[in-house]
């Protein structure tokens, strides 16, 4: 890696990660990647679990198949392990992102930049744990867009009990991504796609 600072945060040039702080008040969460510095399409965002719609007053059920496209540093899945891991089987995600690089920059910028900014800290942190739950064994990440994953996965076929996309494919993908989620979807699989249409 070669992270250097930039103007609003740290890129390292080798990946082409870049992390930004957003304003704490940002309903993107306290800190975004921005990948390849695509634009609008390579953003990663860190969003608080309240930003996932009815997911918190949803029924878990010992034995749900939870899958999240674009998971990115969100909270719903760190927050679904800590609170079902034992009683639900690994939660799907479908996501490019690097956790490993991801993880290294914050780690990076958390031991080696001097931010002294306590609420910047605070988030690196969190964003640390929230990349360690994304790379253990309560979570299978497929490092992959939600097209590769359906098309190279048929076990996953037809295996969700509970589906969410919270500005992932939904938002950025093609025309095809509904018949995605329907193929990984069973008659009763329950939904959280957002923003709504």
């Amino acid at each position: 890696m070669n992270i250097i600072k930039t103007s609003d945060g740290f890129k390292d040039t080798e990946s082409k990660y870049e992390l930004r702080f957003n304003d704490p008040w940002s309903s993107l969460g306290p800190i975004e990647f921005r990948i390849n510095s695509t634009g609008a399409g390579g953003i990663v965002t860190s969003r608080a679990i309240g930003g996932y719609g009815s997911l918190t007053r949803r029924t878990i059920n010992s034995g749900d198949q939870i899958m999240e496209v674009g998971a990115g540093l969100g909270e719903a899945v760190p927050w679904l392990v800590k609170r079902y891991g034992q009683i639900i089987p690994p939660i799907v995600v479908a996501d490019p992102f690097d956790y490993q690089i991801a993880f290294e920059i914050m780690d990076w910028a958390l031991h080696e930049a001097g931010i002294h900014d306590k609420s910047k800290r605070k988030a690196l942190r969190e964003m640390k744990e929230r990349c360690k739950v994304m790379r253990s064994p309560k979570v299978r990440h497929f490092k992959m867009n939600l097209r590769d994953m359906v098309v190279q996965n048929p076990n996953l076929h037809h295996s969700a009990d509970l589906l969410l996309d919270n500005h992932g494919a939904n938002f950025y993908g093609d025309s095809k991504t509904q018949d995605f989620f329907k193929t990984l979807s069973k008659p009763t699989t329950r939904m959280i796609i957002l923003p709504e249409s």
